[in-house]
């Protein structure tokens, strides 16, 4: 008995157990990935998260002489008059 004999013979066999055709061609997505090794850190709280930003020291900001958690290279000010900028320039 030939392998694609038997193939088809087993085929054909659990076609007729199940009552269903198989499909010509079967659609499987890869799953998702997972890791399952180790333990996963621990998420902090918002009230750990504010806690640790408060201890940290407040910066001037040189663009917008404010003192903040940021500098001049992500000044939240300065950041919407470049959109406005590229707005206008992308108008023209």
């Amino acid at each position: 008995m030939t392998y694609y004999h038997y193939t088809a013979q087993k085929k054909k066999l659990m076609e007729e157990f199940y009552g269903v055709e198989a499909p010509q061609e079967v659609d499987v997505q890869p799953p998702e990935v997972v890791s399952t090794k180790g333990c996963g850190s621990r998420l902090p709280s918002r009230v750990e998260k504010a806690l640790k930003l408060k201890s940290k020291p407040l910066h001037q900001c040189k663009k917008c002489q404010e003192c903040g958690h940021h500098d001049s290279r992500n000044c939240d000010k300065f950041k919407e008059k470049e959109k406005q900028r590229s707005r206008r320039n992308s108008d023209v």
